[in-house]
């Protein structure tokens, strides 16, 4: 295995995690990179974050940092606050009983063997010595990672009952990684899909968002499928699922970017769901601005696949969205041939805003109009013919309604 402290190295914010661990092996304690960042590592995969795991109890480690932050003292976590990131420094630590399958009634500090036993999944129970540039592994999760494995730390029944979002968890990592899930981790989520119906919206968000954005999301969404956990998710797809709008959906999904926004990928999920769409996106916690991008984004592109809009109509999305437009086109277009046509037709469409208005409502009351239902009829023809180019100055735009009477 090639040297993981020399990757380490070469990331951002190393140079401060490495600080923190020397001032609390200084203080003498143990003080070990855990988690996802040593699995990333070793994976040769850039960390998102860096998690430490050390001996220091929190009290004790707010002593050494004075500007630490205390978001789960009660958890043995603490975190440590920089300049544009921040680092979790977590007590080695068991959980005692679960109580409400999400997290543990109480912890108790002990030793790192405990503190990977914890843990949801052997890739992800892994530690890091700096100081002896070495990982260590109470659980095999080096074996699984060669094996691209994906299995639960001890019994996967007790992991998944004892915290419910781990179900969700399994199947996003298992599309991330594009790891298979072992065998028995994988009858245990079969055996205990339902229980997903408990986990809380807001996270239910989330993972779903990181496994649709993963680059074996294709994987993530068969898993999903196949294990029941979408119908948990979505009782309403029963009959959906079996429909070649469905299988759409799913190729569709496919030539997502990684980088596509939140309301781009729920427009594209949703997009052949005939239910309303607003009212699933609250009920998945989604900001208002997401729910109604996405169903903009989603109806839009209705309309322009039933051509039940003109090209007026289509100036004023492609003013809006129009890149979004496109791109949901290109991918659509990929498995429809109508979104493809329709692509082609609109390739010369600008997406720059509109003009500004020739004219406003206090031109038409001064022409005699009163305020109400008609001025702003004749306001938007005379904006629409504008936009078309019918109507090329303001002295027009005067003229034509005059003429209009």
């Amino acid at each position: 295995m090639k040297s993981i402290l020399n990757f380490f190295k070469t990331r951002p914010h190393f140079v401060e995690v490495l600080d923190v661990c020397k001032v609390l092996e200084s203080a003498g304690y143990q003080a070990w990179l855990a988690g996802g960042c040593v699995r990333d590592a070793i994976l040769g995969v850039v960390p998102q974050d860096f998690d430490i795991a050390t001996s220091a109890t929190p009290d004790q480690i707010q002593g050494l940092f004075p500007k630490s932050i205390d978001v789960g003292k009660a958890f043995g976590v603490i975190i440590l606050p920089f300049k544009d990131f921040q680092i979790e420094v977590a007590t080695f630590r068991k959980d005692l009983e679960y109580v409400d399958a999400r997290r543990p009634s109480g912890i108790a500090f002990s030793k790192p063997q405990e503190d990977a036993k914890r843990r949801d999944f052997t890739v992800n129970a892994l530690f890091f010595d700096i100081t002896n540039d070495k990982v260590v592994d109470f659980v095999s999760g080096l074996d699984d990672l060669k094996k691209k494995i994906l299995r639960a730390v001890g019994d996967p029944v007790l992991r998944f009952s004892e915290d419910h979002l781990r179900i969700l968890r399994a199947l996003r990592f298992a599309a991330q990684l594009d790891f298979e899930i072992e065998e028995d981790t994988l009858d245990a989520i079969r055996s205990h899909h339902s229980s997903v119906s408990t986990v809380s919206k807001e996270r239910i968000r989330v993972e779903l968002l990181k496994l649709f954005k993963a680059k074996s999301r294709m994987v993530g969404v068969g898993l999903l499928e196949s294990t029941g956990v979408l119908l948990d998710l979505f009782p309403d797809m029963k009959s959906f699922i079996k429909s070649k709008e469905w299988k759409l959906t799913k190729k569709n999904l496919g030539q997502v970017k990684s980088d596509a926004p939140e309301y781009f990928i729920w427009a594209l999920f949703f997009l052949y769901f005939e239910k309303d769409l607003r009212q699933i996106l609250k009920d998945l916690k989604c900001s208002s601005e997401v729910v109604e991008k996405s169903f903009k984004l989603a109806t839009n592109l209705h309309k322009m696949i039933e051509r039940k809009i003109n090209f007026v109509g289509l100036r004023k999305i492609f003013s809006e969205m129009g890149p979004e437009i496109l791109e949901m086109l290109r991918v659509n277009g990929e498995n429809d041939p109508v979104s493809k046509t329709i692509l082609k037709e609109v390739q010369s469409i600008s997406c720059e805003p509109l003009p500004a208005r020739f004219i406003n409502g206090g031109d038409l009351q001064k022409l005699g109009f009163k305020a109400g239902p008609l001025l702003g009829k004749v306001l938007e023809e005379v904006f629409d013919l504008q936009i078309e180019n019918k109507l090329k100055s303001r002295e027009e735009a005067l003229s034509w309604i005059k003429l209009r009477g």
